[in-house]
């Protein structure tokens, strides 16, 4: 039988009780890293362009599977708050 978690228990743990902050990251994180990376070395023309609409897409895909299927809030606001923040980056 398992007890009820309060809020602060479902900011920092998943359901099995366990505190999870961070995890091994997933495919859509390491893409992102990997283009970022690799957007360094080119920094015009259409690969430029490929690299830097791939880093976003896989950002994106990142903040949302955090937002809507992270394990506990902690992992969803930062979801949240890296969709904020690439939003923002393309606003301004």
């Amino acid at each position: 039988m398992s007890k009820k978690q309060s809020f602060k228990e479902k900011c920092y743990k998943d359901k099995q009780g366990n505190i999870v902050l961070g995890q091994p990251p997933n495919l859509p994180l390491k893409t992102a890293v990997g283009s970022l990376i690799i957007g360094l070395f080119f920094t015009s023309g259409v690969v430029s362009e490929f690299v830097e609409i791939l880093t976003f897409g896989a950002f994106f895909t990142f903040a949302w599977l955090e937002l809507f299927q992270g394990v506990n809030y902690f992992r969803r606001l930062s979801g949240l708050i890296i969709l904020a923040l690439l939003f923002s980056s393309k606003l301004f």
